[in-house]
């Protein structure tokens, strides 16, 4: 079996522009995530950008301050999340049935 070097390059890049357009499609997406029982509300685009946070009137409160921040934190933890899973089933489609490489299959997580 002879091994054609020319023929793994053009896999490469085949693979190479193939996450490149999945990673793009993934981007151009949005999710929500919520907290407090969607007092607090996240809009993240696909690319982990903060696109948009919408806030309760109702926990607007100068006094509390730290109870409004946890909701931050816990919305946009969510959305975080929310992001690494669409990234993930995007990237994991590309590589599936091919050999575990090492890194390969945790290179978009």
């Amino acid at each position: 079996m002879q091994f054609d070097m020319s023929s793994l390059m053009k896999q490469a890049q085949e693979m190479q522009s193939k996450i490149a357009d999945a990673k793009k499609d993934a981007e151009a997406k949005e999710v929500r995530a919520e907290a407090g029982g969607g007092m607090v509300e996240v809009i993240m685009t696909g690319n982990g950008r903060v696109k948009k946070i919408n806030i309760d009137k109702a926990l607007i409160n100068p006094d509390e301050p730290q109870m409004l921040e946890d909701l931050i934190i816990a919305a946009v933890n969510k959305a975080n999340a929310e992001v690494a899973s669409l990234m993930s089933d995007s990237m994991g489609n590309l590589t599936e049935g091919l050999p575990n490489i090492p890194g390969l299959n945790n290179m978009f997580k």
